[in-house]
């Protein structure tokens, strides 16, 4: 899954100006959230997340941060407990479904949630479960 996800990104994800033809990614809304980004994946990786890519602010202007996958994130960071509302994928592993739903629901804010799996009854299964504002199963 990381390795696709990376691909993905890797491929579609354009940095620059956000109103410029096929720029995917625009800068951050203003310094003090490219600031918080910044901080919290910090403080994750300080914590022992693992950074599969990006990880770091981009050289594109001075509110663009590098799209992000952190791996091995767990409950005591802070990008896991809060919206970090930048370019950054946070992945946390589970055993089962029930300890993947009791992760995604307990959370304050819980705009979106998707989860992706082979099995479509599982998919709707896992979608009624969700309590999120949105959601998107695959």
């Amino acid at each position: 899954f990381v390795e696709k996800l990376q691909a993905a990104m890797e491929k579609q994800l354009v940095l620059g100006d956000g109103f410029a033809e096929g720029v995917s990614q625009g800068p951050l809304i203003n310094k003090s959230q490219y600031n918080k980004v910044c901080s919290m994946v910090e403080s994750a990786v300080s914590a022992g997340a693992k950074v599969v890519m990006g990880g770091a602010p981009s050289p594109v202007s001075p509110l663009h941060y590098q799209p992000t996958i952190l791996t091995e994130v767990t409950d005591n960071m802070t990008l896991f407990q809060e919206e970090i509302f930048g370019p950054v994928v946070s992945l946390a592993k589970f055993r089962t479904e029930q300890e993947a739903l009791d992760i995604a629901n307990d959370c304050r804010t819980g705009l979106a949630s998707y989860f992706y799996s082979n099995d479509v009854a599982q998919c709707w299964r896992v979608g009624k479960r969700l309590e999120t504002g949105s959601g998107g199963d695959q």
